[in-house]
């Protein structure tokens, strides 16, 4: 999303307040809307080796860029500044990590 590789995404209004909230909650925050996994959007199951190669090259992309990279919007959020990507990325991994040891 980060990068712009996904196509299709659109600005959705959301109340930001509330989805603050429910992060400082640790609760799950809505999915986009074209990347929900229950409608059958996003990424599809593929082989774990594999998409854990994909998300180090990922993450490698993303600690190489300069501060000032002009990266993708979110849906969410709009335009936003890598700091502000890297608490997103580490919200969302700790998400999934934390689904791996229920």
């Amino acid at each position: 999303m980060m990068f712009g590789e996904i196509k299709g995404l659109k600005r959705q209004k959301v109340d930001l307040i509330k989805l603050k909230e429910m992060a400082a909650r640790n609760e799950t925050v809505p999915a986009v809307e074209e990347l929900d996994q229950v409608a059958g959007g996003g990424t599809k199951h593929a082989y774990f080796d594999n998409d854990k190669k994909l998300l180090i090259n990922y993450l490698k992309r993303f600690t190489e860029c300069n501060d000032d990279y002009n990266f993708s919007f979110h849906p969410y959020l709009g335009v936003i500044k890598k700091e502000q990507w890297e608490r997103l990325v580490i919200y969302h991994l700790d998400h999934h990590f934390n689904q791996f040891s229920r």
